[in-house]
């Protein structure tokens, strides 16, 4: 193992108050020095430029963001959920309507049908409005906190522009966005150079099990669909497969969106966070 450059005044401090020190023979190690003696409590060191380091920047006038953006992502991720929630329930009235008209196709039952798909309609562009202000706000905050002082670069694997844009780009938006919020997250924590580095595979946050499989599924679901499959002709099991794939759709909606609040959530305390020895919640390997 490779050692630092010998320092005699670093060795053995002589006055020096009792406190952690650099082991000058140990890179990115702290041994505790009891103001006369080094003991043998040792430390993984916060790497230069890291915590301490970034913490100076924000200081001088480094980049670090508003915190408020993040909020108004969560706050828009919260009605997100709920419209979807709406939705699921609606879903359901469309669907015994759907099948009333099947069997008795009155013009009694014709009206109905009509009024609710066209409301359901509307609430569809209603939803998909909000997806798109929700998603892009919550792209301009993750550029705001890749490029953010007290994030440590060299976790990220890729770069701001590349972070952003791979949400649009096919096939590889199948999860090279989910590594991307992972990236950050652990690069965020204070202890970041002690947890990894650009080649190194980083353990992925519990949370991300739950959230980006959700995010696929993730939809408003199809009145369209659930519209041509009512037909009388149509067989009655393309009609249920219609309504069961929007519900999915909406719940997955529900339930990613409140893992990604506790995403940005635990992003935001790790950049706020005043201990760079803090634990975190643990992750599997």
């Amino acid at each position: 193992m490779s050692t630092v450059p010998y320092d005699p005044s670093a060795a053995y401090p002589v006055g020096a108050a009792e406190g952690w020190r650099a082991d000058p023979n140990l890179p990115d190690t702290e041994r505790y020095w009891d103001g006369l003696h080094w003991t043998d409590q040792t430390r993984p060191s916060v790497r230069p430029g890291t915590y301490a380091r970034a913490r100076q920047a924000v200081d001088e006038g480094g980049r670090s963001g508003s915190r408020a953006l993040g909020g108004v992502v969560q706050g828009l991720l919260v009605l997100t959920s709920l419209v979807a929630a709406a939705l699921l329930l609606y879903t359901i009235s469309v669907f015994n309507a759907l099948s009333v008209w099947r069997l008795q196709p009155s013009p009694a039952a014709q009206h109905d049908v009509d009024t609710l798909l066209l409301l359901s309609t509307l609430a569809s562009w209603v939803d998909l409005g909000l997806r798109v202000v929700t998603g892009g706000l919550f792209l301009i905050w993750l550029g705001v906190r890749y490029t953010d002082s007290r994030v440590d670069p060299r976790v990220l694997r890729h770069g701001t522009a590349l972070a952003i844009f791979c949400w649009f780009i096919p096939i590889l938006a199948l999860w090279w966005p989910a590594q991307v919020v992972k990236d950050l997250w652990h690069a965020s924590r204070p202890d970041a150079a002690r947890v990894g580095g650009k080649g190194i595979r980083l353990p992925v946050p519990s949370v991300f099990y739950v959230w980006w499989p959700t995010f696929l599924f993730a939809g408003s679901g199809s009145t369209v669909l659930m519209n041509a499959f009512a037909r009388p002709q149509v067989d009655l099991s393309w009609l249920i497969g219609a309504a069961v794939a929007s519900g999915v759709q909406q719940v997955a909606t529900v339930v990613s969106a409140w893992a990604l609040i506790i995403i940005i959530t635990q992003i935001e305390d790790h950049l706020v966070a005043t201990d760079p020895n803090a634990v975190y919640d643990p992750v599997p390997a």
